[in-house]
């Protein structure tokens, strides 16, 4: 039984794909929708996203393509408009994915997170948003 289904708040979680990679996270569809279903059932437990993260840029080998592919195999069946399904950065050098509906900067959350409690913080932080928002906007207009 899931932890939060001791609490009253509600709470807002997302699921990690096991891409191929041998990442943490969920590595088939029967899995996948047994654990969505759990949650469906949760009075106070909302499903709000589905994701995995890329090793692999997909410059210099394949492993991005892999991965994609074994992502997409275990959620199809799971895609609707209600879920954000996203991926980390690698997919900004790619044709656009027609079921993705978001992207993760994990690799600058970092930075931020850094510099977050000075005064430079605030400026990074909001030049940061402000550059996610463009790089999103792009991707999100990408035509083939």
């Amino acid at each position: 039984m899931l932890l939060s289904l001791k609490f009253k708040d509600n709470l807002n979680v997302q699921i990690l794909i096991d891409n191929g990679s041998n990442i943490l996270g969920i590595n088939n569809q029967k899995e996948l929708g047994e654990i969505i279903n759990i949650i469906n059932d949760a009075k106070n437990i909302t499903l709000t996203g589905i994701y995995t993260d890329l090793t692999s840029f997909g410059i210099l080998d394949n492993f991005y393509y892999e991965q994609v592919n074994n992502f997409y195999e275990i959620i199809k069946p799971f895609i609707n408009k209600d879920i954000m399904i996203h991926l980390n950065e690698p997919i900004m050098y790619h044709k656009k994915l027609d079921y993705v509906n978001g992207i993760r900067f994990d690799y600058f959350i970092e930075v931020v997170s850094l510099c977050a409690r000075t005064s430079f913080g605030a400026i990074l932080i909001h030049a940061f948003k402000n550059a996610c928002l463009k790089t999103w906007q792009k991707y999100e207009n990408k035509v083939e």
